[in-house]
């Protein structure tokens, strides 16, 4: 538990660092990071509380950003929000600006990863939860 503990503090410093250099998306990552390791072993330290910090994502796009952090494609992205492929290009787009990100799996690495659960029920999508 101990080393748990030291990593949580290590990535929320490693976290503030990189965003004291202006360095977003490194420290977003670094911040998810500390925050998985903490949810692990169930520690918070005063580091950790001033690294962690909401994403400067909208409602629509932090949707999107579990959809594609759970495997689904622009396209079915799209078609289970019921918009077009280009306005999910675009969430993305501006959510990558946002957060410094690089890529769809940078920026879905910063929010938890979700897994389907196998259920039938009346619309014929899965549905998510917090894994």
């Amino acid at each position: 538990m101990g080393d748990l503990v030291a990593a949580v503090d290590a990535a929320a410093h490693a976290a503030m660092a990189y965003r004291g250099q202006g360095l977003r998306g490194l420290g977003f990552g670094c911040s998810a990071r500390a925050e998985a390791l903490a949810e692990r072993c169930g520690a918070r330290t005063p580091t950790l509380g001033q690294a962690s910090g909401r994403l400067p994502l909208t409602d629509r796009e932090r949707e999107i950003v579990m959809l594609i952090g759970a495997g689904l494609s622009n396209r079915d992205v799209a078609a289970r929000l019921t918009i077009s492929v280009r306005t999910v290009e675009r969430h993305i787009y501006n959510a990558m600006a946002k957060t410094g990100t690089g890529g769809r799996e940078d920026l879905a690495a910063l929010l938890p990863r979700r897994q389907p659960v196998r259920e039938s029920f009346s619309a014929g999508r899965p549905r998510y939860v917090d894994g």
